[in-house]
């Protein structure tokens, strides 16, 4: 059975610089970084009881500010994704077509919203603006996103 949409908040990740430990010429997952990715697959897995996307979606996060420092938003997407995966939430997160993510003063960690879409041709949306997508592309594959 899979989803249709999925509202979670999942808490707020480590920063990139100590999502990874060095040991030698290995590097491996911090302690942090581990417990972060345990606490969200409880999460995630309470909330989607066993279900998941198992096709194209749209992820929008809603993230909040922890402190008053200059954060990089990009350096959030990846670990929330990679725990939607790992949580069973998603089949792959290849399958993600069109995501949003900005900074939210009423949320307390990250709120993500996913929700199911169709397949995003990559030339359809690169044509019309000379990059991934613009507001009138990302709209069409899931106006829901905006809600």
């Amino acid at each position: 059975m899979t989803l249709a949409s999925l509202i979670v908040t999942l808490p707020y990740p480590p920063s990139a610089n100590r999502m990874w430990r060095h040991v030698g010429k290995k590097v491996l997952r911090s302690a942090e970084y581990e417990r972060w990715r345990a606490a969200c697959t409880s999460i995630i897995q309470a909330e989607t009881r066993g279900r998941g996307f198992d096709g194209p979606y749209a992820m929008a996060l809603a993230i909040g500010r922890p402190d008053r420092r200059r954060r990089d938003i990009d350096n959030l997407i990846k670990p929330v994704g990679d725990a939607l995966v790992l949580a069973g939430a998603v089949a792959d997160d290849s399958d993600c077509q069109h995501i949003e993510a900005g900074w939210a003063s009423d949320v307390v960690g990250v709120r993500v919203r996913l929700l199911e879409t169709t397949r995003i041709q990559p030339s359809t949306t690169a044509a019309r603006s000379g990059c991934a997508g613009d507001g009138e592309a990302a709209a069409s594959a899931s106006p829901e996103l905006a809600a």
